[in-house]
């Protein structure tokens, strides 16, 4: 069973990189929102997808995670995290595959699990994004400028 829910603030993990050294969570704190993606349980097209649409993300100012027990072996914009024994994943999601919305204070805003997590919606993904900025005066931009509506490439 998953440990958090949304509106609680993320423990940190750190985990290998497959291309060697590791990343934190934490490196992430008070820097920029963070999109978990707990891939294993999906097709090859998950990762493509956020592969696809990656440079929408960081233009909202968001860093892209894959998390898996195994290299995907795919060429691949963002980190890939290992996680062998599955206990990062385990604390992020009841099933797999997931993807995640945290802000970048750590506080999980939303997630997508099992059916629904294989073929997220970008566009509503980005939405959630640019939200968690919204919603934090000293770091993004005002309410005004909720919901987030020009097309991304």
């Amino acid at each position: 069973m998953a440990t958090v829910s949304p509106g609680q603030v993320v423990g940190s993990f750190r985990l290998p990189v497959r291309d060697g050294g590791s990343v934190s969570l934490w490196q992430f704190k008070q820097r920029q929102p963070v999109v978990l993606v707990l891939w294993e349980g999906a097709g090859p097209e998950l990762l493509t997808g956020f592969a696809e649409r990656y440079t929408a993300y960081r233009r909202l100012g968001a860093e892209v995670l894959a998390i898996g027990g195994t290299d995907p072996g795919m060429d691949l914009p963002f980190p890939v995290l290992l996680d062998s024994e599955g206990t990062a994943a385990d604390r992020l999601a009841d099933e797999r595959p997931a993807v995640l919305v945290l802000d970048s204070f750590g506080e999980l805003f939303t997630r997508w699990q099992g059916d629904a997590a294989r073929r997220p919606d970008h566009d509503d993904l980005l939405d959630w994004v640019f939200f968690t900025e919204v919603q934090c005066e000293e770091c993004g931009p005002h309410a005004e400028n909720w919901p987030r509506r020009e097309p991304e490439a």
